[in-house]
């Protein structure tokens, strides 16, 4: 579990959630913020997103949504950059 901590409709909110918690479903569950919908489950459609910040947002671009797994994303990212900068490797 994680802490979160969030400001939604000028409300704040601080919850322990999964880390695997979509946001959609954070919204929809535990803050009953019915009006974002679940579309594709992959932030390709657009049905999940929302304002961060005034800005509309979804998927890998910049804010807390699970819908494309991008936490096993940065995993991988972070092991091969890691790898890259590894005594020996491959410039």
């Amino acid at each position: 579990m994680v802490l979160i901590s969030t400001t939604v409709d000028g409300a704040d909110h601080a919850d322990e959630v999964e880390p695997r918690l979509l946001l959609v479903h954070y919204l929809r569950t535990r803050l009953g913020r019915t009006g974002t919908v679940v579309g594709c489950d992959t932030s390709n459609c657009g049905a999940c997103t929302v304002l961060l910040d005034g800005l509309s947002v979804n998927g890998l671009e910049g804010n807390l949504c699970r819908c494309t797994g991008y936490h096993n994303i940065v995993k991988a990212v972070r092991a091969a950059a890691a790898g890259l900068r590894a005594p020996g490797a491959p410039a």
